[in-house]
């Protein structure tokens, strides 16, 4: 979709063609990949790739384009009798940094690298 504003204030030069904030690609890939040898573990990878987007109504300032990379492994194991699941993660693992516009036309810049540690247990 390549959704577009057309009308007087375009032809007038007040307003951009492209809406404000609008991303015209997106791509969201996720592998998740289990060694067969090691069936209590498994790593995933997840890329990101967020086009290009209007920053200003009259379309004189855009958001350059960004892809990031998140990186994962979980292992899975007994917690006494219960099933349990320890998983780290890295999150925008090159650091990526970039801009995201917000709903009042204003910026908030997308979180930086990060490493999290979770525990989980059905009891």
């Amino acid at each position: 979709m390549r959704p577009r504003v057309t009308g007087e204030a375009v032809e007038q030069g007040r307003l951009g063609e492209r809406p404000l904030g609008r991303v015209g690609t997106t791509l969201d890939l996720r592998v998740d990949y289990q060694p067969p040898a090691l069936d209590a573990l498994s790593v995933d990878l997840g890329i990101n790739y967020t086009g290009d987007r209007a920053a200003r109504i009259d379309n004189s300032l855009f958001i350059p384009e960004r892809a990031t990379i998140d990186l994962g492994t979980r292992h899975r194991f007994k917690l006494g009798r219960s099933p349990a699941e320890v998983r780290a993660q890295i999150a925008n693992l090159t650091n990526t940094f970039g801009w995201n516009v917000t709903g009042g036309g204003g910026f908030q810049f997308i979180p930086s690298r990060r490493f999290s540690l979770s525990l989980s247990a059905d009891f």
